[in-house]
């Protein structure tokens, strides 16, 4: 999504738009960037405690002179464009102080903002989280998010008068899948498919839980189904390795790992399942939704304002997700999800629009 909003506001002034990038990720985005953008490949060191530390940590000042080099007067916005609000807390605080130096101004964009629960911090992570965060908030001119949900939050934690909010939000390209070839889709074997689609993270995603709902539906159904894992991360091996101990009777799970065509093979699921504690709006929902595949999720922000209530499970309640599953793959209920929004994502023109009012003609 950054490269897609890179491009944007170098459509708007060409040949004047200059992206500084973490040099381990520089090949993968020139390959996405327009031609004519300037990329320079540069390190971010990313050292411990810096979220704790803030301003008295030593490589702030040592990033300043780094990056002193590419950061002048001669810039009149300067876009952050991070991994998470503290991600590379450091390289962060020095840029802001290039630009307040500079008189430049300052934005930052990050799809949302989660509080120290729902990551699930603990007690001293959770005061440098929370420090960090505000840091960074109080010094931006300007702060993006990725929906009115998000803006809201924001605004509400940390003032309405201390920060500037505007919304981009995710422009999701549409694929047509009739030219595909029938080897690259799963083997179906006449029984309904679920799945799941997304990064093995254990507390985020939910795969935990995921796990424990296996179970309770493996209870539930009266007849097999196969369920298929897109996807890989740290706690990929861990999960698998479980499910390979401990078989189900009635669910055949299979892992294809990582692929670069995932919506080629939600095409032909019955549902897709989200267990996840903490999202933003999950394009892999949309791309789903987009398909005409159901989706089954927890009710948290981000999801429930898609997904109809029939659709949602409240409380993390894991006897409740394996129900509401087995009832959709058991009988042909529609998903009522809120199609207007849905579609709004698949608007290019208004993305442009959306970008050209925040990031300026």
């Amino acid at each position: 999504m950054a490269a897609k909003i890179v491009n944007v506001v170098n459509s708007i002034s060409p040949n004047i738009t200059k992206v500084l990038v973490n040099r381990e990720i520089f090949v993968r985005l020139t390959n996405v960037l327009d031609d004519s953008i300037e990329v320079q490949p540069v390190d971010f060191k990313q050292t411990k405690l810096e979220n704790l530390l803030g301003w008295s940590n030593p490589f702030v000042y040592y990033n300043f002179l780094r990056f002193s080099k590419f950061i002048d007067s001669k810039i009149d916005k300067l876009i952050f464009i991070n991994g998470g609000i503290t991600a590379c807390h450091a390289t962060t605080l020095s840029l802001f102080i290039l630009a307040k130096l500079n008189k430049i101004t300052t934005c930052v964009y990050y799809p949302m903002y989660h509080n120290d629960t729902e990551l699930n911090l603990s007690y001293f992570k959770s005061i440098s989280y929370n420090k960090a965060t505000t840091r960074i908030i109080r010094l931006s001119d300007e702060f993006i998010t990725i929906d009115e949900v998000w803006r809201e939050r924001l605004l509400t934690t940390f003032g309405y008068k201390k920060v500037n909010v505007g919304v981009i939000h995710n422009y999701i390209e549409f694929k047509c899948f009739d030219s595909l070839e029938n080897e690259r889709r799963p083997i179906i074997n006449n029984k309904p498919m679920v799945g799941f689609v997304g990064r093995f993270d254990k507390h985020q995603k939910g795969l935990d839980i995921l796990l424990r709902v296996l179970y309770y539906l493996d209870n539930l159904l009266e007849s097999p189904i196969d369920f298929l894992f897109l996807g890989d991360g740290p706690y990929k091996n861990e999960f698998e390795s479980h499910v390979n101990s401990n078989p189900l009777r009635n669910i055949n799970c299979r892992f294809l790992g990582w692929v670069d065509d995932a919506t080629s093979f939600m095409k032909d699921f019955r549902l897709l399942i989200m267990t996840s504690r903490c999202e933003g709006v999950p394009t892999v929902m949309i791309e789903s939704l987009g398909l005409g595949v159901d989706v089954v999720a927890f009710d948290i922000p981000g999801i429930s304002k898609v997904l109809p209530s029939d659709c949602l499970v409240s409380d993390f309640d894991e006897s409740k997700m394996a129900d509401v599953i087995n009832q959709r793959i058991s009988h042909s209920l529609s998903c009522n999800y809120d199609k207007k929004y849905v579609d709004s994502l698949y608007d290019y023109s208004r993305f442009v629009k959306q970008v050209k009012l925040c990031l300026g003609e």
